[in-house]
């Protein structure tokens, strides 16, 4: 008794070595070169730069969650 994958339509998943070969718009390399730590780093330079220019475009309040803390 053999073990064997089901065949899924190749147009619909991305395998790790498509995501891999993606380039990070936070530093330019692909993503097969992060660390787990660089991916965080990243990931956060990303994050901080949405929040950033959603403060500088719209008004504190009328950001959704602005007033709700973390933790």
């Amino acid at each position: 008794m053999s073990r064997e994958r089901k065949k899924t339509k190749s147009s619909s998943t991305l395998g790790n070595k498509v995501l891999g070969a993606c380039i990070c718009v936070a530093c330019t390399e692909p993503f097969n070169n992060h660390s787990k730590r660089d991916l965080i780093r990243c990931i956060f330079r990303i994050q901080g730069t949405l929040v950033s220019d959603g403060i500088e475009n719209e008004a504190p309040d009328k950001i959704k969650g602005f007033n709700t803390g973390v933790g």
